[in-house]
């Protein structure tokens, strides 16, 4: 049985402290809890210096393998007169040993990564699969040629790159596609078999009745040497329309492809989908919303055997106010079911949930007056009743706070101060509360203590917006940050030392 989640956030206050009633995981319980998979019960340990060039990090992504909690980091950073791709590897350890990381390695070549003029942003993308395999992707700008999207040699086009990770080393850099990236950066994935598909800005020809700004698939099998590419011509890319935001890519390990977004039909956003396989071909678009209503995406899901879960916002018949729907299918080639799942409102910041394996997928969303999740069984393909979540979920819905997932429905939240909160989907329970900031201990924090938000800024960003939480199914997380922080914040020196330049920054939760 596959059952679809919706989460939303407990009412009114974000006042983050107002969950200390609830009771915190000690001694044999916090031993308990992390022997059984969830993050409550381990500790942060030591943060550590991904990189060693003394220049600027420009730019860098992460991901974390779901089976052994290893993560996998690229970044962009200035070697001698060029910029290049890094890749470092870090293992989470024991509780007898300590985290390692891999010294970086170039892995981009002779392809140097480039920046896209106009909007300063390198546009990486990586995947990393749950055994260890990772595919990432980038630009390169070098001269068009006659048979790339401008036919003009002599001009700058991007040309897409990736380079595959097979749990020990990284190949040769490849090149996917040339593509224009005006909406969006590629997102690419990659299946523990090692077959491929990115998600980028497709064309046919200069001037062809398909043109640029369409969305795309290049798709490779392990072991191909090059890709197969299919354009969307009734999907149109656009600044109402791009990548990430609006369109996404999910692969599953039966070589089933999913693309799920939104796409404008005859004026009006409405949410599609285009279905396929690796080594195969896409079938027809398919409408998955039935509303009249213009309709803004929210996220794409896979869980096994082709099933997938999308979430939207729009309004129903009859009303000018949207609300979260959720449509979900059984199997690669099923119907979708979709469902009114909650009321929309301004403090919407949702999540998708989908294992690779289990009973569980679903989506979240937070507002301020429920707190719920909503079945969905594969097994009938229904929806059912909506079902309480425990008390506390309201800290969830801070836009302070990171959160990451893992494929089985463990949840991770971190603030802006370095505390940190675990929820476990099978459980129904928050394994591990927010502490409130006057009652900590050593082990409610990243740090052991709180850091202030000028250090969290320097650290993190915004918000922790330059970090990467992850969490595996077996309750391992981590934490990736590129801040400008020389050293880390200490008992004694708690505001750190600031740099001159973004370093990379790396903690696993063991």
């Amino acid at each position: 049985m596959l059952l679809a989640l919706t989460l939303s956030g407990c009412g009114g206050s974000s006042d983050e402290g107002s969950i200390a009633e609830s009771p915190v995981a000690e001694g044999p319980q916090a031993a308990a809890l992390a022997s059984s998979g969830t993050p409550a019960g381990r500790t942060w340990r030591a943060g550590q210096l991904l990189e060693n060039g003394g220049t600027e990090v420009v730019a860098y992504k992460a991901g974390m393998a779901d089976g052994s909690g290893a993560v996998i980091a690229v970044f962009v950073q200035k070697i001698g007169a060029r910029y290049q791709l890094q890749a470092v590897r870090g293992t989470p350890g024991s509780a007898s040993t300590a985290p390692a990381w891999t010294a970086p390695a170039v892995i981009s070549g002779a392809a140097d990564p480039a920046m896209q003029p106009g909007n300063g942003s390198w546009d990486l993308g990586l995947s990393v699969a749950p055994g260890g395999r990772a595919y990432a992707t980038w630009f390169v700008r070098r001269a068009c040629t006659a048979t790339t999207y401008v036919a003009t040699p002599g001009a700058t086009c991007n040309y897409l790159y990736g380079a595959a990770f097979d749990g020990s080393n990284w190949g040769m850099p490849e090149l996917i596609a040339d593509s224009p990236r005006n909406w969006g950066a590629p997102i690419p994935r990659i299946n523990d078999s090692g077959d491929i598909a990115v998600l980028h800005e497709g064309w046919v020809a200069p001037g062809s009745a398909i043109g640029m700004q369409r969305v795309a698939v290049a798709a490779r099998l392990q072991g191909q040497s090059s890709f197969a590419r299919s354009v969307f011509a009734d999907w149109t890319l656009q600044a109402a329309i791009g990548l990430g935001s609006d369109v996404d890519l999910q692969l599953d390990a039966a070589r089933n492809l999913t693309v799920a977004g939104r796409s404008l039909r005859a004026g009006t956003g409405d949410i599609v989908a285009r279905r396929g396989t690796v080594g195969g071909s896409f079938r027809a678009q398919e409408v998955i919303d039935a509303g009249s209503a213009d309709a803004s995406f929210l996220g794409l899901a896979a869980g096994p055997g082709g099933r997938s879960f999308v979430q939207w916002r729009q309004a129903p018949a009859g009303s000018a106010t949207p609300v979260i729907w959720g449509a979900a299918s059984a199997s690669a080639t099923g119907t979708w079911a979709a469902r009114h799942l909650g009321t929309s409102a301004s403090a919407y910041s949702g999540w998708l949930q989908a294992p690779g394996s289990g009973a569980w997928a679903g989506s979240g969303l937070f507002h301020t007056t429920t707190c719920q999740r909503t079945p969905w069984s594969a097994t009938t393909q229904a929806w059912g009743v909506a079902q309480a979540l425990p008390a506390g979920c309201d800290a969830w819905r801070s836009s302070a706070t990171q959160r990451a997932q893992a494929a089985d429905g463990k949840l991770l939240w971190m603030a802006n101060d370095g505390r940190w909160s675990s929820y476990d989907l099978a459980m129904n329970q928050i394994t591990r509360p927010l502490a409130a900031a006057g009652s900590l201990t050593a082990a409610d924090t990243l740090f052991g203590f709180p850091i202030s938000t000028l250090t969290s800024g320097r650290l993190f960003g915004a918000n922790l917006g330059n970090a990467t939480l992850m969490v595996s199914s077996s309750g391992l997380g981590a934490l990736v940050t590129s801040g400008t922080l020389a050293a880390l914040p200490t008992a004694g020196t708690p505001g750190g030392i600031n740099g001159a330049v973004y370093s990379l920054w790396g903690w696993f939760l063991q």
